[in-house]
């Protein structure tokens, strides 16, 4: 403000300005005030048009067009094309020279260029002077035509430096020699001069070739950045020239053969610096004004509206720091109005590219920042306001008259919207739209708004694509139709879609295939080869806007990769081949490139085709030997190792990694850290024993290479997380410090992020100690408080570390944890009101509340469960897509009920869901197999009457259902299991023949997923216990042989062939002396195995069948012996004791070593060894087998989340 405040006004050049603007100034209030006197406030086609609206017209066309085929944001390009014109049409026409004469022969000018570089010092005049500028403005006026040429400006540096060269070898020769160098009196001293002209044709060669660079890059993805690195010094070639040029002219100040760079070569730097977002370069350049300005009193090179401008670009074009880079812009914006305000200084005014520009910061850090929308839209809202305070209908000036809005600062507010995470972000968009439609009387333009164009909806339609849901889809789907009818109904051809339009709307398709977890079966990419072939049929018809390119073709191939259908790697190669086939037809519109190859093999590999993916790598790679432009990049490959990894063969994957390097032609194609982490997917993938071991030593040699990072190290803990070990906890923690400590080492790349965290909390949320999985909830905290530290995005807990954590509670037993658990859901509430859009609960966070409620056994359990159920519900209809029920949290519930005994109210929730599934919306939510096993099992809990009927019942519609097509309700052998179960707790006559029906139905069965287990036998065995027949000894060992041929029985098979055996009271002698007999060989069978020992339960039935079936010396001796079987082994009951005094002879006190009544005998007065183990439970894999059969019957454990 200073600098503008104080500036030497008397300077000449500057007082010649000042007037000028004067002028131009109160032309232009009395122009304004005669048009406003005869138009409405709005009148959008007949408002007096800025020279920046004129500059918006001129670039709009290739502007708005390059930003929507780009990833650009449409107001990027079309500000460097104003800030041209604008400093074209502004400022210095007026001042401009005649343009230097050229030479139309560029072997001539090289001829030249030669002679003169090669000519020696001190020997270049006037005339030569005169020919070597000549030469640098055919130099530029070529750059002009062939911008892609480097070696252009290297002829031109040359050319440049010779001439500063011969000027201080001229400037140092004619001083005298008892003068300072710096005491040259005129430019009549010096031969050689060097003007602005010149050094802004030198500055503007070397822009025009960087900014083609940066345009040719935009297209490459990586390109851009490779660009920086293998031509930084040629980036910084313009600030080198600027800077040479500003030292020569202040060290020689009283020499006018030389003049000092302008405002305008400092913007041709800016401009550079801005087409590659070096915010930092920009900075220091616009310091450099200022100091010139201020400190040296070069007044040309005072900063103006321009300056501020191209600054804005420069962090508009950055992709780092969004969000600082959004608040630094309008903090500069605030600073031109204030010094506006101040110093009424015209060259400093804030003009619609100053707004747009801000506006399009906000844009980019959108995706980062709830807020960033927000602000662009109050910024847009207050130019708006500005804009009319001064409309002369309005007793204004016309000072604001140049913001009005145009569809460009539309379509940038529409961008911010589009790139927000905001659950409403889509509508947000569409309502910017239609805040221009109400504003607009009609599509001619004659309301006083702007009308909408299509860019405005191409814009849209991508914000549409950001969200990709369904409804989303169908919108974009509608907004084109719509842009179809209003250009033929009105015949505004400027409405028609172009290919860019329908680009963004098959982009669309893409992702909403894309976001389902299976892909859409093509479904998406149908309707997008539907929409080509309407674009191809117009174009025929003579509308070229709709002429299909490149582009359009690899977002179709494109949509085919996102759809995981079976055949979509041959429905891309068909398309491939086609476009092949157009472009050998002559059609230069339409040529098979990088991106077209590299989606045909995507769709190849993302359905674990790594052979055919390899095919087209390699089709691709000959093309590029033929002279294509589809040269194999780290991509492609790095695609082709990932249709390897998908189907989890390491080797492969090490195979076409060695091809990168051993393909001729390829020299500069290496593996990056996306490569590298696609061949450590392999690894991760493969049934390779050892691979998780071998993805670590993989992990160590990418860090050697500087090619570890983020992603890499949370791809491992995901898989530790799958390991199930102690040790996986441990190494997992210890990846997260090492990657700290690689981060603090200077390793950017390497930085922990919102993903390894989830990753890692995940990791010991699945652990099977309560204090163990309790460390995810610490490292949730440590998350929070890094990032309260840092503020850094990156680390910004998000829902899927939440939900990981929450998912430590699902397994609680406990009050408390549900209180922890609830608490934590609050949380994420409180952060998602706050702004972090991130964090919003889901369906998986009030899922993971429902399963801890759930596995609670806290009274009121089930109650609490549905009600979180009924309200996640009631926000899904009210519109709120992201808590959209699904069967896993009605398998909760469920699950609840089922625990809490109550069978009506689990039936109730099934019919529920029955009804739901059969309702639009509710695709997804199936009555699948687990949910009516859970069912089943349910009833066979309960203690109704009807349990066996309502089994049976839930049976036969399953095998109904499964019969009609639906693979997801298919009877499994848990849910034949579980009805066995009804049979067994059931008093039913016939419930033994039922199950035997059961039973060889499933030996039966060619389906060996439902061949019988051994819970099957057990639980058979079981029913032939209560089954009161003289056969059942029989047929109770027959099942115990039959199941020893496919199964090894464990304890609960052999302990119910002793029930069996033990429940023969209404039988006959024969078949209590085949159940004896049994029971014996039973008992040795048990005994002699190393993997099954008899528990308490065990020697409790041996007890009551020795006693109360033998009798005599023969009791006498088989109790002895078992009596000291069971004290040997520990497991002496009070149950077996009271056994023994009821039924065992008196002389068992022997074997016992007791000498008192056996009335008076318990466990107490015994040897404590010989109970020592009478309280064990069943350890093992035995064990294991039925925590996980029992699991599986209820409500299967909640889906990990994914990213």
């Amino acid at each position: 403000k200073q600098l503008h405040l104080n500036r030497n006004i008397s300077a000449m050049i500057q007082s010649r300005y000042l007037n000028s603007c004067k002028c131009k100034q109160r032309l232009f209030h009395n122009v304004s005030r005669s048009i406003y006197s005869k138009s409405s406030s709005l009148s959008s086609r007949q408002l007096f048009q800025s020279s920046n609206e004129k500059a918006i017209k001129v670039a709009n066309a290739n502007a708005i067009n390059y930003s929507f085929t780009s990833k650009s944001y449409p107001v990027q390009d079309y500000l460097s094309n104003c800030n041209y014109h604008s400093y074209e049409q502004r400022r210095y026409i007026s001042s401009t020279k005649p343009l230097q004469r050229v030479y139309n022969d560029i072997q001539f000018n090289e001829k030249v260029t030669e002679r003169l570089l090669q000519s020696q010092i001190g020997t270049l005049n006037q005339a030569s002077n005169l020919e070597l500028v000549t030469a640098l403005s055919s130099w530029h006026s070529h750059a002009t035509s062939n911008p892609n040429d480097l070696s252009t400006f290297d002829k031109v540096d040359a050319l440049f430096h010779r001439l500063i060269d011969e000027f201080v070898h001229y400037a140092i020769t004619a001083t005298a020699p008892t003068k300072k160098n710096t005491d040259i009196a005129t430019s009549n001293d010096t031969a050689i001069k060097i003007d602005i002209e010149t050094i802004n044709t030198v500055l503007d060669c070397w822009r025009i070739i960087n900014n083609a660079k940066v345009q040719q890059s935009s297209y490459g993805g990586n390109t851009l950045k490779s660009y920086k690195l293998n031509h930084e010094v040629f980036i910084h070639k313009g600030k080198e020239i600027l800077n040479k040029c500003s030292q020569i002219a202040l060290e020689y100040p009283k020499n006018e053969s030389i003049q000092h760079p302008n405002d305008k070569s400092y913007n041709i730097v800016l401009d550079g610096y801005s087409k590659l977002g070096l915010t930092q370069n920009a900075t220091e350049i616009y310091d450099q004004m200022n100091i010139v300005t201020q400190k040296f009193n070069q007044h040309q090179c005072r900063p103006n509206t321009i300056t501020y401008n191209t600054l804005l670009g420069t962090y508009a074009n950055s992709d780092r720091n969004q969000v600082e880079n959004a608040q630094k812009a309008h903090e500069i914006l605030n600073q031109m109005l204030d010094i506006y305000q101040e110093t009424n200084d015209p060259d400093i005014k804030p003009d619609l590219i100053t707004f747009s520009t801000v506006i399009d910061t906000y844009a980019n850090a959108s995706s980062l920042s709830n807020d960033a929308p927000i602000q662009a839209e109050h910024l847009f809202k207050t130019m708006i306001e500005m804009y009319n305070s001064t409309l002369f209908e309005n007793g204004g000036d016309g000072e604001w008259i140049g913001l009005k809005p145009n569809h460009v600062c539309f379509t940038s507010l529409i961008t911010a919207w589009g790139n927000s995470n905001a659950a409403d972000a889509a509508d947000r968009a569409a309502s910017v739209l239609g805040f221009m439609q109400n504003t607009a009387s009609s599509v001619g333009g004659d309301g006083d708004g702007v009308d909408a164009t299509m860019e405005n909806m191409t814009a849209l339609i991508s914000a549409y694509s950001k969200v990709g849901g369904d409804d989303d889809t169908k919108k974009a789907e509608e907004l084109m139709d719509n842009m179809f009818k209003i250009a033929e109904t009105t015949g505004d051809k400027d409405m028609m879609p172009t290919s860019v339009t329908v680009t963004a709307l098959i982009d669309c398709l893409a992702q909403s295939a894309n976001r389902k977890i299976n892909g859409d079966n093509g479904d998406a990419a149908s309707r997008a080869e539907t929409i080509i072939k309407r674009m191809e049929d117009l174009y025929q018809n003579g509308n070229d806007r709709l002429r299909p390119n490149t582009t359009v073709y690899n977002a179709l191939i494109n949509a085919w990769a996102k759809s995981m259908s079976l055949d979509a790697g041959r429905k891309a190669e068909e398309w491939l081949n086609r476009l092949e086939e157009m472009n050998n037809s002559g059609d230069d519109a339409v040529e098979p490139d990088a991106i077209t190859y590299s989606s045909t093999i995507s769709a190849y590999a993302n359905i674990g085709n790594g052979k055919d993916a390899e095919r087209i790598l390699m089709r691709m790679y000959d093309a590029f030997r033929s002279g294509q432009h589809c040269k194999p990049n780290t991509f492609s490959f790095s695609t082709t190792i990932n249709a390897y990894a998908n189907q989890g063969k390491p080797d492969e994957a090490e195979r076409v990694l060695g091809l990168m390097n051993e393909l001729p032609g390829l020299d500069e194609v290496k593996a990056d850290s996306f490569c590298m982490n696609c061949v450590l997917k392999s690894y991760l993938n493969s049934d390779q024993k050892g691979g998780i071991n071998k993805a670590l030593a993989l992990l160590d040699e990418m860090d050697e290479m500087g090619l570890s990072d983020s992603v890499a190290y949370s791809a491992i803990i995901e898989k530790l997380s799958k390991v199930g070990q102690s040790w996986a906890e441990k190494k997992g923690e210890y990846l997260l410090r090492r990657m700290w400590k690689q981060y603090d080492k200077g390793f950017v790349q390497a930085k922990p992020t919102k993903f390894v965290y989830a990753s890692l909390i995940n990791l010991f949320a699945k652990s099977r100690y309560p204090e163990v999985s309790r460390k995810a909830i610490d490292l949730l905290n440590e998350q929070l408080q890094r990032y309260d530290e840092t503020k850094d995005h990156d680390i910004r807990p998000n829902t899927i570390g939440f939900n990981a954590a929450l998912s430590s509670f699902a397994k609680a037993a406990r009050k408390d944890d549900v209180q922890k658990a609830e608490q934590l859901l609050e949380k994420m509430e409180d952060l998602y009101n706050k702004g972090f859009t991130d964090v919003k609960p889901d369906a998986f966070s009030l899922t993971n509340i429902i399963s801890c409620w759930a596995n609670s056994n806290v009274d009121g359990a089930a109650e609490r469960a549905e009600e979180i159920l009924q309200h996640m519900q009631s926000m899904y209809e009210n519109g709120d897509e992201s808590m959209r029920p699904t069967t896993v949290a009605f398998g909760a519930v469920l699950n609840a009920w089922a625990k809490a005994g109550n069978a009506e109210r689990a039936q109730a929730i099934v019919d529920h869901m029955e009804q739901l599934q059969d309702t639009e919306g509710n695709e997804e939510m199936v009555t699948n197999t687990v949910i009516y096993n859970t069912l089943i099992n349910s009833w066979a809990k309960s203690d109704s009457p009807d349990k066996v009927e309502r089994a049976e019942s839930i049976l036969k519609t399953m095998l109904e259902s499964y019969a009609k097509g639906r693979k997801e309700s298919k009877p499994s052998r848990i849910t034949y299991n579980s009805v066995l179960a009804a049979y067994q707790r059931s008093s039913l006559d016939d419930a033994y023949m039922k199950a035997n029906d059961i039973l060889i139905g499933m030996e039966a069965s060619t389906d060996a997923s439902v061949h019988p287990d051994v819970v099957t036998y057990s639980t058979f065995l079981n029913i032939i216990a209560k089954w009161d027949n003289p056969d059942k000894i029989d047929v109770a060992e027959q099942v115990l042989h039959r199941m020893k041929k496919k199964h090894k029985p464990n304890n609960f098979a052999y302990d119910a062939v002793l029930r069996a055996c033990a429940n023969t009271n209404n039988q006959d002698n024969q078949t209590k002396r085949k159940a004896l007999i049994l029971t014996l060989k039973t008992v040795g069978t048990m005994q002699e195995s190393h993997d099954i020992v008899p528990t308490s339960y065990s020697y409790s039935l041996i007890f009551t069948i020795v006693c109360k079936i033998s009798s005599g010396n023969e009791k006498r001796k088989l109790l002895e012996r078992l009596i000291k079987d069971c004290c040997d082994a520990g497991l002496l009951t009070n149950s077996i004791v009271g056994q023994l005094k009821n039924f065992a002879p008196d002389s068992i006190r022997t074997t016992l070593r007791y000498t008192q009544s056996l009335d008076q005998l318990s466990v107490s007065k015994l040897p404590m060894e010989w109970s020592k183990n009478s309280n064990r439970k069943l350890r093992g894999a035995d064990q294991r087998h039925i925590e996980r059969t029992h699991h599986d019957t209820g409500r299967k454990r909640i889906p990990r989340m994914t990213r």
